[in-house]
Protein backbone atom coordinates (compact mmCIF):
# COMPACT_ATOMS: atom_id res chain seq x y z
CA UNK A 1 0.00 0.00 0.00
CA UNK A 2 1.49 3.55 -1.02
CA UNK A 3 0.38 6.27 1.41
CA UNK A 4 0.96 10.06 1.17
CA UNK A 5 1.68 11.80 4.34
CA UNK A 6 -0.62 14.18 3.48
CA UNK A 7 -3.76 11.73 3.47
CA UNK A 8 -2.00 9.81 6.68
CA UNK A 9 -2.58 13.63 8.32
CA UNK A 10 -6.08 13.33 7.39
CA UNK A 11 -7.42 10.29 9.89
CA UNK A 12 -7.43 10.22 13.24
CA UNK A 13 -5.78 7.83 15.76
CA UNK A 14 -7.60 5.45 17.29
CA UNK A 15 -5.87 2.82 20.70
CA UNK A 16 -7.03 -0.41 19.78
CA UNK A 17 -6.99 -0.98 23.69
CA UNK A 18 -9.83 1.56 25.17
CA UNK A 19 -11.45 3.32 21.92
CA UNK A 20 -10.31 6.44 22.66
CA UNK A 21 -9.33 9.04 19.72
CA UNK A 22 -5.68 9.77 20.44
CA UNK A 23 -5.31 12.71 17.84
CA UNK A 24 -4.12 13.28 14.25
CA UNK A 25 -0.43 13.10 12.80
CA UNK A 26 1.35 16.54 12.83
CA UNK A 27 4.81 14.61 12.03
CA UNK A 28 6.94 11.11 11.24
CA UNK A 29 9.95 9.96 12.52
CA UNK A 30 12.38 8.63 9.83
CA UNK A 31 15.35 6.86 10.18
CA UNK A 32 17.03 7.67 7.31
CA UNK A 33 20.00 5.17 7.54
CA UNK A 34 17.59 2.56 6.85
CA UNK A 35 15.52 4.45 4.65
CA UNK A 36 12.32 3.17 7.16
CA UNK A 37 9.45 4.82 9.02
CA UNK A 38 10.35 4.50 12.91
CA UNK A 39 7.39 6.29 14.91
CA UNK A 40 4.28 9.04 13.76
CA UNK A 41 3.98 11.53 15.87
CA UNK A 42 0.75 12.59 16.82
CA UNK A 43 -0.52 15.98 18.64
CA UNK A 44 -3.14 15.57 21.03
CA UNK A 45 -5.19 17.67 22.22
CA UNK A 46 -5.94 17.22 26.55
CA UNK A 47 -9.80 18.62 26.68
CA UNK A 48 -11.85 20.54 24.49
CA UNK A 49 -10.99 23.64 25.50
CA UNK A 50 -7.59 23.27 25.65
CA UNK A 51 -5.49 25.18 24.08
CA UNK A 52 -2.24 23.24 24.97
CA UNK A 53 -0.92 20.37 22.97
CA UNK A 54 1.22 17.33 23.89
CA UNK A 55 2.95 15.18 21.37
CA UNK A 56 2.60 11.51 21.56
CA UNK A 57 5.51 8.81 19.93
CA UNK A 58 4.04 5.76 18.71
CA UNK A 59 6.39 3.24 17.75
CA UNK A 60 5.66 1.99 13.87
CA UNK A 61 5.52 -1.40 15.31
CA UNK A 62 2.71 -0.45 17.28
CA UNK A 63 0.40 0.12 14.25
CA UNK A 64 -1.76 -2.51 14.11
CA UNK A 65 -4.34 -1.21 11.14
CA UNK A 66 -4.12 1.85 8.52
CA UNK A 67 -7.88 2.15 6.74
CA UNK A 68 -9.51 4.45 4.75
CA UNK A 69 -10.32 6.87 7.78
CA UNK A 70 -8.67 6.04 10.87
CA UNK A 71 -5.30 4.58 12.28
CA UNK A 72 -5.71 1.77 14.85
CA UNK A 73 -2.84 1.99 17.35
CA UNK A 74 -1.99 -0.09 20.45
CA UNK A 75 -1.31 2.35 22.68
CA UNK A 76 -2.31 3.11 26.09
CA UNK A 77 -1.97 6.31 27.22
CA UNK A 78 -1.13 7.39 30.42
CA UNK A 79 -4.15 7.82 33.03
CA UNK A 80 -3.76 11.23 35.07
CA UNK A 81 -5.37 10.76 38.26
CA UNK A 82 -6.30 13.72 40.44
CA UNK A 83 -7.43 13.05 44.16
CA UNK A 84 -9.83 15.25 45.86
CA UNK A 85 -8.26 13.76 49.42
CA UNK A 86 -4.34 14.91 49.03
CA UNK A 87 -5.16 17.68 52.16
CA UNK A 88 -6.70 16.68 55.32
CA UNK A 89 -10.19 18.21 55.61
CA UNK A 90 -10.73 20.80 57.97
CA UNK A 91 -13.75 20.01 60.18
CA UNK A 92 -16.46 22.96 60.91
CA UNK A 93 -18.94 23.02 63.73
CA UNK A 94 -21.73 25.10 64.14
CA UNK A 95 -22.91 26.94 67.34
Amino acid sequence: MITLFSALCEKQVVSCSDGAVLGSITDIEIATEECRVTALIIDSKRGMLSKSSNSIRIPWDKIEKIGVDVIIVNYCAPSVTVSCCDKPQKKFRFR
